[in-house]
């Protein structure tokens, strides 16, 4: 809907007939300029971003990406939110990213045993081996061990050996709290909403150009995608082998599929086609803070596929509903009763942020290397490429918008793949070496 108060119906001085002298020209020109970037409001830049979000989220804009909005919004705001927007030159938007560098966020706090603690007693007076406490808090023995020799460990970890052991988190831990910078990739996000704020003033007339698009350019590293190398996903399969269904099924889902964490919290029973081993991803279980767990009946990038499953994926799935099956007659009117392959404990919508919790705790058992949802979907890809399969396959597998996403995502693997290729029919034609 038009909103009568942000632009200004665009009105041109009459042209003068006649010959006019080269000032006149210019006086007039100006004028049209002026009349034509002229809105009848000014608006404050706190102002138009609310504006902007409010109206991208009417539009249809995925929770999810609104809640990013926000979230960037804060920190725009508190550093040119009282500008007029048409104030707003490149060299504020530079110095505001200057500013944003240096700040710090606060990160997962720490902990560390408090002077005087003696948890070889402790452990001593309750009756309990390191092992056993890292078996009841849910965590890595390494991590137990960490602890008692003073070092810092997650206060997450600290809580769960207190509750292990019965006693308040303060009694055995101080809390340290840990900053750090904003990482490159933050730097950008927050990049790109700026310049969506200003492309959106340029688009409904509030300003001439995108000040985003002549300030300094930060040097903005991306990170490559981190990937489980051959020996490192063995270990993870064998580890797998040895839990329960529910965390062996859900591993294996993580890296037969490459689905993203909130595509793997909504795999659906009604999505699994036994016949033609095949499964459809067409939404997401997402969380924010301000709707909590819901359903996103889209993908990220608003595209649904079909993936193929191995044999092997489908003789386990078909194991791990039995043992839902089972659960639910054992839970009875306690049991949510819903489509979803991967619940909560009691049914119903699993919680996106449990399944990396259960990824976490897996990796912490078994001393694996550092493990999270997206390490799979990268890993998976990896694979994928360095087997020989085409870029537009693996796209569509990942389920990207544009192949572009995928290449430039890829782009080291894709180019080392590229390489070994090509090192290949060097072998086999120049060198004259037999290719197994």
């Amino acid at each position: 809907m038009k909103n009568d108060n942000l632009t200004s119906e665009k009105t041109f001085p009459n042209i003068p007939t006649g010959t006019m002298t080269m000032p006149e020209t210019i006086m007039w020109f100006g004028q049209m300029l002026l009349n034509n970037f002229a809105p009848t409001r000014q608006y404050t830049v706190s102002e138009w971003i609310d504006h902007v979000i409010d109206t991208k989220a009417a539009a249809g804009r995925k929770r999810k990406t609104i809640c990013g909005y926000r979230y960037c919004a804060d920190r725009v705001k508190a550093h040119i939110g009282n500008m007029r927007i048409c104030d707003v030159r490149p060299n504020d938007i530079s110095d505001f990213f200057t500013a944003l560098k240096k700040e710090t966020v606060n990160a997962a706090a720490r902990a560390v045993l408090k002077k005087g603690v003696d948890m070889k007693q402790i452990l001593l007076a309750e009756g309990i081996s390191k092992t056993r406490l890292a078996a009841v808090a849910g965590i890595s023995q390494s991590t137990v061990d960490s602890a008692m020799k003073g070092n810092k460990i997650l206060w997450s970890k600290a809580e769960a050996i207190s509750a292990a052991l019965r006693r308040e988190p303060a009694v055995l831990f101080c809390k340290v709290p840990v900053e750090k910078k904003l990482s490159d990739d933050t730097m950008e996000d927050y990049r790109r909403f700026v310049s969506m704020i200003f492309s959106a003033a340029v688009r409904e007339l509030q300003i001439p150009y995108n000040p985003v698009e002549r300030a300094e350019k930060f040097r903005y590293h991306k990170k490559k995608a981190e990937i489980l190398q051959p020996d490192d996903v063995r270990a993870v399969w064998e580890a797998a082998e040895q839990e329960s269904i529910f965390i062996k099924a859900l591993v294996h889902m993580f890296l037969i599929t490459g689905g993203r964490r909130g595509e793997i919290a909504g795999f659906r029973w009604t999505a699994l086609n036994w016949e033609n081993s095949s499964i459809k991803i067409d939404h997401e279980i997402l969380y924010t803070p301000e709707d909590g767990v819901y359903c996103e009946e889209s993908t990220k990038s608003d595209r649904s596929r079909v993936l193929r499953l191995p044999a092997e994926t489908m003789d386990l799935l078909a194991e791990y509903k039995l043992w839902q099956d089972q659960r639910r007659t054992e839970l009875g009117e306690r049991w949510i009763e819903s489509d979803y392959i991967f619940t909560g404990r009691f049914g119903g919508r699993i919680h996106p942020d449990s399944i990396s919790g259960y990824i976490e705790r897996f990796e912490e058992r078994y001393r694996l290397p550092h493990l999270h949802p997206h390490k799979f979907r990268h890993t998976m890809a990896s694979i994928l490429i360095y087997s020989g399969v085409d870029t537009v396959t693996v796209s569509k597998r990942l389920g990207h918008a544009q192949i572009t996403t995928t290449q430039n995502t890829y782009a080291h693997l894709i180019q080392k793949a590229d390489m070994e290729s090509a090192e290949c029919i060097a072998d086999a034609i120049i060198r004259n070496k037999k290719i197994v």
